[in-house]
Order: structure tokens, then C-alpha cells, then sequence
């Protein structure tokens, strides 16, 4: 007879690391709210940090064009494009509640066309905001205004005021 482990106990010692496996695999990314967001350097961004973007010459200022190299977050206000209230998808981003209901518009460099990385149900989307993503220069023409900057959002969140 050889000596070693039983081919039963191996069977059993294999088992028992898969399922182990399994179940910490499975707990450890259960909560979808602990992601790449939660991890990722994050610079935060103004207003009137967007204002030194001069839309009609196309330049930034050298400070901003510094930021803009780094994932961001800005707090505003979610206006819905299109969509299913069930499932919003893209939405501007403004400084203020209303801004782009209003004529004027405000400028396109004080507007931000954001894609949502999940679609939202619009009831989720009232108050300000924070919006963290990557940020470039893009103009696009919606219903609402003319927004002169593009995100790819990977969180959004309630706004509460930073420390």
C-alpha cells in the first residue's frame, strides 16, 4: 500500500478550497457601491475653476489644463437628456437648479454633457451632486444648451459639502 493522502481526502481538501474560494470571491464584491470610485485618486473641481476654459479661442488656462489630467469631481445640478425616467443615461451638469431652463443658457464652458457609467431613474437625480469622472474638452448641442465639456462619469453621489 502507498503511503500519502487518500484520493477521498484530496476530493474532500479540493472541495473545501473551491467553495471557500467561492464565497469570499462572492462577499468581497457584493456591496457594487465599494469600486474603482472609492479608490481612485479624485481632484476636486470648480466652477470657476471650468470659467478659465475660453471657449471661443479654445484655450485653458494652464492650471486648469493640469487638473484635467486626473480624474475629477464637481458638484451641480443633473439635468435629464432623453430617455426613460426609469433609466437616464446622459444628463448636463450646471452650476445652478435650472440653469439651462432659463434664457440665456449659461456659457458652454460653465456646461458639462455627462454619460452616466449606469443608468439612473430620474427621482434619483434631484438635488445637487457630486460627479466624479474624466473630463475633457467636447462641445456638444442638446435641447438645453450648448455644453462645452465632456464626462465620463464612474460615480455619482448625493452632494455633502467637502472638509
Amino acid at each position: 500500500m502507498q503511503r500519502g493522502m487518500h484520493p477521498f481526502f484530496i476530493s474532500f481538501l479540493s472541495f473545501l478550497f473551491l467553495f471557500l474560494l467561492a464565497f469570499l470571491l462572492s462577499f468581497s464584491f457584493n456591496n457594487n457601491d465599494i469600486k474603482i470610485a472609492d479608490v481612485i485618486k479624485v481632484a476636486e473641481i470648480g466652477w470657476d475653476d471650468l470659467s478659465g476654459y475660453d471657449f471661443k479661442a479654445g484655450k485653458l488656462s494652464s492650471e486648469l489644463e493640469n487638473k484635467l489630467k486626473q480624474n475629477v469631481k464637481i458638484a451641480g445640478f443633473l439635468v435629464p437628456l432623453g430617455g426613460d425616467v426609469a433609466s437616464i443615461k446622459e444628463v448636463l451638469l450646471v452650476a445652478t437648479r435650472g440653469a439651462c431652463i432659463h434664457v440665456p443658457a449659461p456659457p458652454p464652458n460653465l456646461v458639462i454633457h455627462v454619460k452616466l457609467n449606469k443608468p439612473m431613474h430620474l427621482k434619483n437625480l434631484r438635488g445637487p451632486m457630486w460627479i466624479f469622472g474624466s473630463l475633457e474638452v467636447e462641445t456638444s448641442k442638446t435641447e438645453w444648451a450648448t455644453a462645452g465639456w465632456k464626462m465620463e462619469s464612474f460615480k455619482v453621489e448625493a452632494y455633502k459639502k467637502s472638509r
